[in-house]
């Protein structure tokens, strides 16, 4: 009987501490899964308000060309923020002057266009719920990207994270690839056009487009090393594209709306047969 008695008692003990242990190890864990997520959203004001948070974009231009990015930060917590914006070169081929490439930063203020390892822009106070918008108030995030005649990819990191808290961030990585040909950009929002669906595509991709006004438009299909594959003419100001991807290899693709010859955005196409 002593020992039955003992026996249940360290039993029951055991288990209450393995369950406090538990608990307190799933809320310890659920504590850290609310934390690792960031209270900013990047959304990309020059095609739709997409949302780029933790995104890389893909953008193929030639030397000579230049392009611009805007973006909208949201302050998704409850609580005012202090923002800042910092710009980190990644990799690529370093160039020197005066073939020398430049990265234009605006956020609240605008940095010298120069090439460095590490640019930190200045602060902006975000309040809660509330937006930094470059075309709303001219205190958003735009940068402008100008190449030298060295052809190759560069990437450039840019973070966005709360003073008082650095971890709290997030990023948005462009490759800026200088090509030969060049696929030069220049933003319209008077032209939106979705991304390609299915993506990836087996047989046929389709491509939405709404024009507000009318232009000369086409659709131009490029390979990874930025070569034209295929050019749609595009008649309506409204209306789906459909792209025979059978005809096309596996691989990764970008496809970039032109208007009156300029480039108005590029998107990315992957065909998997």
């Amino acid at each position: 009987m002593v020992f039955w008695y003992w026996f249940c008692t360290f039993t029951f003990i055991k288990f209450f501490f393995m369950k406090k242990i538990f608990t307190t190890v799933s809320v310890f864990l659920l504590f850290l899964v609310a934390n690792s997520q960031s209270n900013f959203q990047l959304l990309d004001e020059l095609n739709g308000y997409n949302d780029v948070t933790n995104t890389t974009e893909d953008i193929w231009l030639g030397p000579g060309d230049n392009v611009v990015r805007e973006l909208e930060v949201k302050n998704l917590a409850s609580t005012s923020k202090l923002v800042r914006c910092k710009r980190t070169f990644v990799s690529g081929i370093g160039t020197v002057a005066p073939n020398q490439d430049t990265v234009e930063l605006c956020w609240n203020l605008c940095l010298a266009p120069t090439w460095n390892a590490v640019q930190t822009a200045g602060n902006v106070t975000i309040a809660a719920g509330d937006t930094a918008s470059f075309a709303g108030n001219g205190i958003g995030f735009h940068v402008t990207f100008k190449p030298s005649m060295i052809v190759g990819v560069r990437t450039v990191r840019f973070t966005f994270y709360d003073n008082a808290n650095t971890t709290d961030s997030v990023n948005y990585i462009i490759n800026y690839h200088i090509t030969a040909v060049g696929v030069a950009e220049t933003d319209t929002k008077s032209f939106n056009f979705s991304n390609a669906y299915p993506n990836p595509a087996t047989s046929v991709a389709t491509i939405k487009y709404d024009f507000s006004v009318q232009a000369k438009t086409k659709i131009k299909l490029y390979n990874a090393v930025g070569s034209l594959v295929k050019e749609f003419k595009i008649e309506d100001q409204n209306g789906k594209l459909n792209i025979n991807t059978d005809e096309l290899s596996n691989g990764l693709y970008f496809y970039s709306l032109i208007v009156n010859d300029k480039v108005t955005g590029t998107k990315k196409l992957i065909v998997a047969h």
